[in-house]
Parts: C-alpha cells; structure tokens; sequence
C-alpha cells in the first residue's frame, strides 16, 4: 500500500506541474486581483482530471481514478459531480500566507451546471450554511488540533464563488 500511495502522490505533483499554469500576480494590468499571491487557470475542468488520470495511469496501471479524485480534493475542496460544468474554466486564487501544503487558503471560481444541487452537496456533507453577507457560509471541520474552517460560496449566474473569507470573496 506504501509503494502505491507513493506513486499515487508523485502522480498527482507531476500531473500538476503539468497541466496547471501558475502566475505570478505582479501588476493589476495583468488582470490579476491584488489579494492573491498566485492563480491557477484550468481552461476545462474535466479535461484536466481526465488527463491527470491518464498520466497516473501510465506511471502505475490502475491508479488514474484515485489520482483524478485526490487532484480534485486538494485544488476544489467540494464534490465534484454533475452539480459542476466539467467543460467550463475554473480558476483558483492562492491567499496569502504561503502555506505550500495541502491546508493553503484558496478562492476558487468554480462553472456551475446545477447550481441547487450544488448547494444540496454542500448542505448533505457540512450541514445547514449561515448567511453570510449574501453567501453560504459552511463551516469546514479540520484534523485536531486545528480549528475549523469557514467557506463561503456564492451562486452568481453559471459560476460558483468559493473563498474563506469576505474580503477574498468580494474581490472574485
């Protein structure tokens, strides 16, 4: 199980490396919010986790689906199921402070098919959200000894707003 858990990481690193465009935000010109210290585009969802499962597949037979849904747990932090538009883009804002671990702040914009289904998700894995300045905020349990996250989610037309905070979310 070691060997398989090892090769299911370097899979998904690699993968990453791959297919994912990071960019320094420097200036606004750029296009780039002043709130982020770098963002990853995915021009289509589900090309992307399809490719990372075919990568993984290569370096070890058999092991393309569990990469696919451990890549997307660590960069989407949601279900990902037909609630989301697979061809669509998603992009993902890295907050500051710089963690380099899988616990990172982040601010998604995610494409929405189902917008209430999505919610249902949400609702039936962390329970009933408050409202939050017009958004779902859910509250996230994490490992011991760390405290519990919050995420705040905003439905605005075919595109989900995920951030953990107010300011964060406002500026997507």
């Amino acid at each position: 199980m070691n060997r398989l858990t090892r090769y299911t990481a370097a899979a998904v690193w690699i993968s990453f490396a791959l297919f994912v465009r990071a960019e320094a935000l420097q200036t606004d010109e750029a296009g780039f919010p002043a709130f982020a210290v770098a963002r990853l585009s995915i021009a289509k969802t589900g090309v992307f986790l399809d490719q990372n499962g075919a990568f993984a597949n290569r370096i070890s037979p058999n092991v393309g689906p569990l990469a696919k849904v451990a890549l997307a747990n660590i960069l989407f932090k949601l279900p990902i199921d037909e609630s989301l538009n697979f061809e669509g883009p998603a992009q993902i804002y890295v907050l500051p402070p710089l963690t380099y671990g899988a616990n990172q702040e982040t601010a998604t914009i995610l494409p929405v098919s189902d917008a209430e289904k999505l919610k249902k998700n949400l609702i039936s894995i962390f329970g009933e959200p408050m409202d939050q300045n017009g958004a779902l905020a859910f509250t996230v349990p994490q490992p011991l000894p760390l405290p519990d996250k919050t995420m705040l989610l905003k439905i605005v037309g075919n595109k989900a707003l995920l951030a953990s905070n107010d300011a964060a979310l406002k500026q997507l």
